[in-house]
């Protein structure tokens, strides 16, 4: 009996298709990975970048009226998932008094979690 052999067993078919779909879903899953990474790190960029201004604020606050000591929390205007909060009090220096301590912290949310970035640094009072 000679058999001929031209053609694919259902069982080859079966394994070729099982390891396309599961490379298939491999690629899926890393692109929807990759996505949600992007995604904060957009946020997060975001939240450096506002950081970065309410300091600059801050820097020339100070030097032209002082840096008030206490804690306040601010919305951010045209960023309704963006909030900013400052912590700031006076450093007892005898050699220079003029100096505060200031924690920016930045709180944010994306989709369904909130998360926060915080800066400390040091910002000298306006001479005179």
């Amino acid at each position: 009996m000679k058999m001929d052999k031209r053609g694919f067993l259902l069982l080859e078919v079966i394994m070729s298709v099982l390891i396309i779909a599961s490379g298939v879903m491999f690629v899926i899953k890393s692109y929807s990975t990759s996505l949600k990474g992007a995604n904060i790190s957009q946020a997060m960029t975001r939240a450096c970048f506002l950081a970065e201004d309410k300091l600059f604020e801050l820097e020339y606050k100070g030097f032209r009226d002082g840096i008030p000591e206490g804690e306040s929390n601010d919305s951010i205007e045209g960023e309704p998932y963006y909030r900013c909060g400052v912590n700031s009090w006076t450093v007892e220096d005898k050699d220079d008094p003029k100096i505060s301590r200031v924690a920016l912290t930045v709180y944010y949310t994306k989709g369904t979690q909130s998360r926060s970035l915080v800066v400390q640094t040091f910002l000298k009072h306006s001479e005179g």
